[in-house]
């Protein structure tokens, strides 16, 4: 896997964790201020 696979399978874990301490609200806020936006949109 390269580097950023891993950083994307980093990214869901977290993302899945956030959702289950339902605060993924507020990481939605920091995503939409990175290049992840895109990639949540699609």
């Amino acid at each position: 896997m390269t580097e950023s696979a891993d950083d994307l399978f980093e990214l869901m874990e977290i993302i899945k964790n956030l959702i289950k301490t339902k605060k993924y609200k507020f990481y939605v806020l920091n995503i939409k201020q990175s290049g992840y936006k895109k990639w949540l949109d699609e």
